[in-house]
This record gives structure tokens, C-alpha cells and sequence, in this order.
């Protein structure tokens, strides 16, 4: 297990921080490489969700980053480390994560010389597709409107929001 640095404002129970702790620790099961400066930071705050949480640590000199919010601060941290366990998924997995370092570059293969189009979605369709690659908002074309842009965005009390041109 690694070592987690936990900070809070004071206001959070210990119970919760070693919660907190514990949802952190367990992320090096999925790399053979060390998960280094490993913190959370929990708060309170007066918002509609509660607790705030950031996450950061640092996984092959890149920095993994996360926050959320929540109703308990044992659920915005857990939150926090699987977004957390989402990247280092990606980084220690996906030739995609290192396609900018030198070493593959080279390798790379030459751009397509023909356009690529974008890509279609239901609505339903680019919600799961946002939650997979772990973004708050996602362009797609509307699939059921003729490919017209659509911007699926997470809103700020978690729900999802659709952004259509008039």
C-alpha cells in the first residue's frame, strides 16, 4: 500500500479521513511502478454537496488530479480515488497515454492523408461515452437529428446538461 498525506480543514470526521485514506492506498494494486506524493484534501463547504475532495498524485513524473463533490466526505472520496484509478488505468495501459513522449513518436505512424469525421451519438450514447473517457463535457453529432452538433456538459450538481444551436 502507499503512503496517503490527508489534509483537512478540521471539520471532518477522523473515521471519514481514514476512509479517505484507504480508497487512496489501494490504487498501487494496479501499476508495478510507484504512485508517488499521494494526497487528498477534504473540506467542507456550503454548497448543496458538502464535502469537496482533491486528489493528486503522481504516477511517472505525470500528475493525476481528481476532485469531487459529495454528501459524505467518505463518498467524494471514494469518487475521487476512482477517477483516480480511471487514470492510472490509462496511463499504465494505453499506448495512447504515452504517444507523446519521444520514444513513440518516432515510432508513430504518418497521419491518415484522407478527413476524419467526427463521430455520431444518441444522447444516451454520448453520455456513456463521456463518463468512459472521463470528461465533463463531450461534442458529438446527434445521431437522431441528422448529425447536428450537440455539447453534452456534466453540470455542476452532477446531472447532465445538452447545449443545442438555435
Amino acid at each position: 500500500m502507499i503512503t496517503v498525506q490527508v489534509r483537512t480543514d478540521g471539520r471532518i470526521p477522523r473515521r471519514d479521513l481514514d476512509a479517505a485514506r484507504r480508497a487512496m492506498a489501494h490504487l498501487d494494486r494496479y501499476v508495478d511502478r510507484p504512485l508517488l506524493s499521494a494526497r487528498f484534501t477534504v473540506r467542507r463547504t456550503h454548497a448543496a454537496q458538502p464535502y469537496a475532495v482533491d486528489a493528486t498524485g503522481l504516477l511517472d513524473g505525470r500528475l493525476l488530479a481528481a476532485h469531487t463533490t459529495g454528501r459524505a466526505a467518505t463518498r467524494a472520496a471514494s469518487e475521487a480515488a476512482e477517477a483516480l484509478r480511471r487514470q492510472v488505468l490509462r496511463i499504465a495501459g494505453a499506448a495512447v497515454a504515452r504517444r507523446n513522449e519521444p520514444r513513440v513518436v518516432g515510432n508513430a505512424p504518418p497521419p491518415p492523408s484522407y478527413p476524419v469525421r467526427g463521430v455520431s451519438f444518441k444522447p444516451p450514447e454520448a453520455r456513456e461515452e463521456m463518463d468512459l473517457v472521463d470528461h465533463r463535457f463531450l461534442y458529438f453529432g446527434d445521431a437522431d437529428d441528422g448529425g447536428r452538433g450537440k455539447v453534452l456538459y456534466l453540470r455542476r450538481d452532477g446531472d447532465y446538461g445538452l447545449v443545442v444551436a438555435a
